[in-house]
């Protein structure tokens, strides 16, 4: 494997990281309501913004649950080093404790300036009233509307109109009063300004991968597709597997399936397979922590991305799966959505086929699979363009546009 940009391989003095155009170097405070570690893509997102935040020269504290791992055993499992400018703060697996905690940290540096970095909607509201007193600025980042989305995603049977009021409310008063806002995607900043006025600094910055100094030129023998990440069905992941009656000669892994409710998504993924005799087609590799996945999908030829047209992928989602393709040699074959648009052009850096559309799906990837030049033109251009979509360029972004706040 190639060596990367920076992890366990690379020569991270922490020095020789600060960019000439740094303006100054802030203390940084992350709330997390999240558990480290822990097998969700929003953690791996938090693990490699705050480790770059830190690697500009800033002070940056990070408070979040504590798992069963150490904090080194942490760092290993997302295939990260420690860094000497990052406090972990790891309390115990309440949300009331988490952000006691970031009050804590806060009211420690009373009176110097501070910057309350989430992304987090719940914190974020509890907090903005507690800027003046604990001398801080807060910047929220947005990777979805919550009041809008959470019905077709994460929690549609425990919806209600209170609920989705109640969260509108509290998005509503971020949106307004939030000194900062950074979007993951150009459509979900253009989503937002349709429900909600932003007037404050604001910026687009996509998510990241880890990004290696070389790309792979090693032949691939087997014809394999790759689909890394959560089988929630909402994910396309149904669109994915139905597109399996119409691709011959190539077998797709699927890496993922550590979560609470993936034995509900499992019974219709099995019904699917089954209904239309897909078993020689498809194998589970099961969860990979964070630090290996890399090494499996790059034994692939294709990585797949099969999003159906609802909100959160037309206009939210900027996936990890999808730079972590381009990174390590995969073609990309995905939904032709507003949130992928903004990193894949059709036929030069990737390919895009209708979304939802199984059989559609199928020729996109046939097209990839059969013309070998083809597809190594698309790989080639995927690896130029991720080169701009590192872990590393993500925290000069933040940094930059944090230290104007």
């Amino acid at each position: 494997m190639p060596a990367y940009v920076y992890g366990k391989r690379a020569d991270d003095h922490p020095a020789s990281r600060i960019p000439h155009f740094a303006s100054r170097i802030m203390i940084i405070v992350y709330p997390a309501n999240t558990t480290l570690p822990s097998s969700r893509a929003n953690t791996i997102q938090i693990l490699h913004t705050v480790r770059e935040l830190a690697a500009q020269g800033n002070e940056v504290h990070l408070i979040a649950r504590k798992g069963n791992k150490s904090e080194q055993e942490i760092f290993e499992y997302y295939g990260l080093v420690s860094h000497q400018n990052l406090h972990l703060h790891l309390v115990s697996p309440r949300e009331s404790i988490v952000l006691k905690e970031t009050l804590v940290v806060l009211g420690q540096r009373r009176n110097e300036e501070k910057i309350l970095f989430t992304r987090d909607h719940l914190f974020a509201d509890l907090l903005l009233k507690m800027r003046r007193l604990m001398n801080f600025k807060l910047v929220y980042e947005a990777h979805t509307l919550f009041f809008i989305t959470a019905k077709e995603t994460y929690m549609p049977i425990a919806w209600n109109e209170k609920k989705e009021k109640r969260i509108q409310k509290r998005e509503s008063r971020i949106f307004q009063r939030a000194d900062g806002i950074v979007f993951i995607t150009s459509s979900l900043k253009d989503f937002v300004r349709e429900h909600f006025a932003v007037t404050q600094p604001s910026q687009v910055i996509h998510d990241g991968t880890m990004v290696p100094s070389y790309q792979s030129v090693e032949q691939k023998s087997a014809q394999l597709l790759c689909y890394s990440g959560q089988f929630y069905l909402w994910k396309g992941i149904s669109t994915l597997l139905e597109s399996l009656r119409w691709i011959d000669g190539a077998r797709l892994l699927m890496f993922g399936g550590n979560y609470s409710t993936v034995h509900d998504d499992m019974r219709e993924m099995q019904r699917i397979i089954v209904e239309h005799n897909l078993g020689e087609k498809v194998e589970f590799r099961g969860f990979v922590p964070p630090s290996q996945i890399q090494s499996e999908i790059s034994k692939c030829n294709i990585g797949i991305l099969p999003l159906p047209q609802n909100i959160i992928g037309n206009r939210c989602n900027s996936p990890l799966k999808l730079f972590d393709y381009m990174a390590n040699g995969l073609a990309v074959v995905a939904s032709d959505l507003l949130t992928v648009r903004e990193i894949i052009h059709h036929g030069k850096n990737g390919h895009v086929v209708e979304p939802g559309n199984p059989k559609k799906l199928a020729e996109g990837i046939n097209e990839v699979l059969t013309d070998a030049s083809y597809r190594n033109r698309l790989t080639a251009a995927a690896f130029e363009t991720v080169k701009e979509y590192s872990w590393q360029k993500r925290g000069e972004h933040l940094h930059q546009f944090l230290s104007n706040i």
